[in-house]
């Protein structure tokens, strides 16, 4: 198995991978033509952020995206992993594990890189199972968003439902903070449905395993 950095020639897989992962996880619909431009951004720009492919017998197997996240208190970067795919048939044959590998390997000799995060869907048992394997714990965070783009509050037709509890969630929120409900509320608490993970490179290098306060 070979892992190589993705190039703009493999912006169409990356765009495929990326829109098989959002029906096969949230059931989700995006458009084409904002996925393929959001992968030609990034592909484009390497300070936005880098993908990563896995190659088995020339054939690309899994991907995995990393982007930056600035962290005072350890002064130094966070990795992102975002965006992981791996084709269905090549899952549990270690694909992800090589990616997952390969940017340890990158992130640990460099001072300048504190860790690598990823999120989750709360309901992926598979995806949990595999991080904890890696050494990944809960972080003790719950992730939250406004969204300009994707209005996940409408049912899709591909058949997702907004829970009625992330629903009410929302609504306790705005209240705590002063907001207003209704129609036009823009906070959607869809990434309390996120559980976040960290591997956490310290000072001296070695992994700090951050307790789950979920």
């Amino acid at each position: 198995m070979k892992i190589r950095p993705a190039t703009p020639a493999d912006e169409a897989i990356v765009t495929e991978f990326n829109l098989r992962l959002a029906v096969e996880t949230e059931q989700l619909q995006l458009p084409p033509e904002t996925v393929r431009a959001g992968v030609a951004a990034l592909l484009s720009d390497a300070h936005k952020g880098l993908y990563f492919l896995a190659e088995t017998d020339c054939q690309i197997t899994g991907q995995v995206m990393i982007t930056y996240e600035w962290s005072d208190w350890r002064n130094g970067n966070l990795w992102w992993l975002q965006s992981v795919y791996v084709r269905p048939e090549f899952r549990s044959q270690g694909v992800f594990r090589a990616l997952f590998a390969h940017l340890q390997e990158l992130a640990r000799p460099r001072p300048d890189v504190a860790g690598l995060r990823l999120y989750m869907h709360h309901e992926n048992e598979t995806a949990r199972r595999a991080y904890e394997r890696l050494g990944m714990k809960r972080a003790g965070y719950e992730v939250f968003e406004m969204d300009f783009v994707l209005d996940r509050t409408k049912p899709a037709h591909t058949g997702m439902r907004f829970n009625m509890v992330t629903k009410r969630f929302a609504a306790h929120l705005s209240r705590r903070n002063g907001l207003k409900t209704g129609r036009g509320l823009g906070i959607f608490a869809g990434g309390a449905k996120n559980i976040l993970l960290q591997l956490e490179l310290s000072q001296n290098r070695k992994v700090t395993l951050n307790t789950n306060s979920l």
